[in-house]
């Protein structure tokens, strides 16, 4: 009896078959990590600027108007690094936000798909657009 070295065809078509249902279920995986990273950044320098501002109101300054478009002196108020600055991230700013003093509401948004947003009032109440769900202990998450 010859003994034969090797593999069959059908062992070699069901490793490739395996590693592609395997491929298949991690590569959506992958690609949406960045994205879920961006997304907790925002959250997190949400709440930093509403902490920031309700600081500030409490010790009687008011709640500030705070853009990207005016002088950087409301976010150095804050303690905050203004939005587009080389210095908020590696590579730049992903998001910006911006203030309303007269909703007292703080917003951020993708600066490269503004309709991925985020809004948090005064009050602590989170509302997430379109392609985000609200998160349990506050924040939004991809859908």
């Amino acid at each position: 009896m010859r003994h034969k070295k090797g593999f069959t065809l059908v062992e070699v078509l069901l490793v490739v078959v395996v590693i592609g249902v395997l491929a298949a279920i991690i590569i959506p995986k992958l690609v949406s990590v960045p994205e879920k990273a961006f997304v907790a950044e925002a959250n997190t320098t949400l709440g930093a600027i509403m902490r920031a501002q309700r600081v500030n109101v409490d010790k009687g300054s008011g709640f500030l108007a705070v853009s990207d478009n005016v002088t950087p002196a409301p976010w150095q108020i804050l303690g905050m690094i203004q939005p587009g600055s080389a210095t908020a991230s590696g590579n730049g700013a992903k998001f910006s936000y911006t203030c309303n003093s007269a909703t007292q509401e703080c917003i951020g948004y993708r600066l490269d798909q503004p309709n991925k947003w985020a809004k948090l009032s005064a009050g602590g109440t989170w509302t997430c657009g379109p392609e985000y769900t609200p998160m349990l202990n506050g924040g939004c998450r991809l859908l």
